[in-house]
This record gives C-alpha cells, sequence and structure tokens, in this order.
C-alpha cells in the first residue's frame, strides 16, 4: 500500500509540470511589455517561481510579484489593443485613399477619352483647312504672281524715297556747314541732278560752289543752292507719291487675295488648335498613368496594413490567452490549478510570434 504524502507529493508534481507552459505562455507576453531592460530581467528571475507557488504558501513579496505580473499583462495588453484599434484606422485610411484614387483615375480615364475624341477632330479639321489653303492657292497663282511683283515694286519704292528723303537732309547740312563730309555729299547731289533733265548746268555750277567759303557766296551761288535744294525735294516728293501708287496698287493686289488669306489664316489656326489637342492629350495621359501608379503603391498600402491589422489581433489574443492564463496560475491552491474554464474563458493560445509593444 502506497503512503498519502508519496501520491500527494506525485500528484504535485504532475500539476507543476503543467504549470510550466503556461507561466511560459504569461512570461511570452510579459517579455514583450514595455518595462526596462533591468525591470524585465528581475520580474523574469522572479516571477516564474511566484506563479509556480500555491496561492496559500506565497510570501508576501511572492504577492507583490504576482500584482506585478498583473499589472503588466494589463498594460501590455492595453498597448497591443491601441496598436490595433491604430492599425485597424491605418488600414481604413488606406482603403479610403485607393477609393479616392479609384475615383480620380476614372475622372482622368475619362477625361483622356474626350480629349482623345477633340484632337482627332481637330487633327481633321487641320487637314481640311491645309487642303482648302492648297486649293486657294492654286486658284489664285496669278493673283499671287502680281501681288509678289507689285510688293517688290513698293520695296524698291521704299528704298528710293528713303535714299532721296536721306540726300535732301545730308544737302541741307552742308548748306548749314553742319556736314564735314563735303565731297561725299556732293558727289550723291550732282549725281542725283545730273539724272534730271536740265540739271546738268546746275551740277557743275555746285562743283565750284563749295570750294568757296559760306560768306563768300554770290548771289549766284546762293541761288543755285536754292535751285539745287529745291530738285532734290522733288525728287523725294516724286518718290513719295510713287510709292503711295505703288501701295494701292498693291492694295488692290492684296484684295484679290482675300479669300486666299482667310484660308491661311484658317489653316494656321487649326494648325494651332491640333498641337494643343494634342499637348491636352499628353498631359491627360501622363496623368493617368501617374494614378495607376498611386493607385498600385496604395495596393500595398492596404496589404500591408491588413497584415499589420491582422498581426495585432493575434498579439492581441495571445494577451488575452496570457491573461486567463494567469489568473488560473494566480488563484492556484493545494488542492490543484484553477482551469481557465473555472475562470469563465476557454481561449487558445495562438501560434503567432511575440512583437514587442
Amino acid at each position: 500500500m502506497k503512503r498519502t504524502g508519496t501520491a500527494s507529493a506525485a500528484a504535485s508534481k504532475r500539476a507543476r509540470a503543467d504549470q510550466t507552459p503556461r507561466r511560459q505562455a504569461v512570461m511570452k507576453v510579459v517579455e514583450a511589455s514595455s518595462l526596462k531592460e533591468e525591470e524585465l530581467s528581475l520580474l523574469k528571475s522572479v516571477a516564474p517561481v511566484a506563479l509556480g507557488s500555491n496561492k496559500e504558501d506565497r510570501h508576501p513579496i511572492q504577492h507583490q510579484v504576482v500584482d506585478w505580473v498583473s499589472k503588466t499583462l494589463e498594460g501590455t495588453l492595453e498597448s497591443r489593443k491601441n496598436a490595433l484599434r491604430e492599425a485597424c484606422a491605418a488600414a481604413d485610411q488606406a482603403e479610403k485613399n485607393m477609393v479616392e484614387l479609384n475615383k480620380q483615375k476614372e475622372t482622368a480615364e475619362k477625361e483622356l477619352e474626350d480629349l482623345v475624341k477633340v484632337h482627332a477632330t481637330a487633327t481633321t479639321e487641320a487637314k481640311l483647312a491645309q487642303d482648302k489653303k492648297v486649293a486657294s492657292t492654286a486658284d489664285h497663282k496669278e493673283p499671287l504672281s502680281v501681288y509678289k511683283k507689285q510688293d517688290a515694286v513698293c520695296g524698291q519704292a521704299r528704298k528710293v524715297l528713303k535714299e532721296a528723303t536721306d540726300l535732301c537732309d545730308d544737302f541741307c547740312s552742308l548748306v548749314a556747314g553742319a556736314e564735314s563730309k563735303v565731297k561725299p555729299i556732293l558727289a550723291r547731289v550732282i549725281r542725283q541732278l545730273r539724272d534730271g533733265d536740265g540739271s546738268g548746268a546746275l551740277a557743275a555750277t555746285l562743283e565750284s560752289v563749295f570750294a568757296s567759303p559760306v560768306e563768300q557766296y554770290t548771289e549766284f551761288q546762293s541761288s543755285a543752292i536754292r535751285e539745287a535744294s529745291h530738285l532734290l525735294q522733288r525728287k523725294a516728293d516724286a518718290a513719295a507719291a510713287e510709292l503711295a501708287t505703288a501701295c494701292k496698287a498693291l492694295e488692290v493686289c492684296d484684295t484679290a487675295l482675300s479669300a486666299l488669306r482667310e484660308c491661311e489664316k484658317s489653316a494656321a489656326a487649326a494648325d494651332e488648335a491640333e498641337v494643343q489637342a494634342s499637348a491636352a492629350v499628353d498631359r491627360s495621359a501622363v496623368a493617368v498613368k501617374t494614378f495607376t501608379a498611386e493607385i498600385k503603391a496604395a495596393q500595398k498600402a492596404v496589404e500591408k496594413a491588413k497584415s499589420v491589422s491582422e498581426l495585432c489581433e493575434k498579439i492581441v489574443a495571445e494577451a488575452e490567452a496570457a491573461g486567463t492564463t494567469f489568473e488560473a496560475l494566480k488563484e492556484q491552491t493545494q488542492k490543484g490549478l484553477v482551469s481557465d474554464e473555472s475562470l469563465g474563458s476557454a481561449p487558445r493560445l495562438p501560434q503567432a510570434e511575440p512583437v514587442p509593444v
């Protein structure tokens, strides 16, 4: 017959063996707490012994250790719950961001679709305008040739007028004695006068006039100067009249080309519209591409946020299970270990890696 004491000791030994994985589960959560390193080291060294003792056999210090473990578990659970709330909020926000980006992308795609249609229309109109311009140019081939010739006449008339006007101004300066380049100016004046009818004698007279000082001019010489000035001015006036006549003729030619001018303006405007439409399509395409990339990044953010949220759920469940197990260890007596079921919950410890909180 076995002794009663021997049987009791064996039962106590088996009970303590059952406690070992439970204490490890509790300490696993404790080790993930926010305690300082030295505090955690101390608690790890004394908590297993305190939790392995029966409630009625614990030393007052061991009761304090148990309370310390209890507060640590509560703090860790609350911290993990906060982390879970934050993770869930982050996951919700990430999903909202992705939904908003999808809406923006849809809007950008619709805009791109519309702009592509606008560009197609602008391209067609530009081609039609160019074709019309080409046809109008062919229809106005003769007036266009006349216009170019008359434009050249106007250009030459402007040149002649400028030369005549400049020569009048230079001669006036020469007469007033304010011009130092006497010979070049006089040569131009004489050449101009000799080209006119009946001005050869006057040109010869002027060659001797400017050989004398101004104060020694005779009445004949002064008269020759006035006559020369008058003739030069007449030539300038004639050049101005010729330019006016040429410009009027050019206007007539331009009026005949009014239809062609309108075609040219329309073609230029259509080309510019096509360029602007093409640029708008390019910008819209870039926007769609950007939204696509942002949505891809947002999807990764959602997946990551959900993963973090799931992990937080696991570690919260781990902390809750550890709390239930701790209560069983805390209330154990010589009669045996209080079961998790008697505490109103029977969770199974999740197999999650410890995550410091």
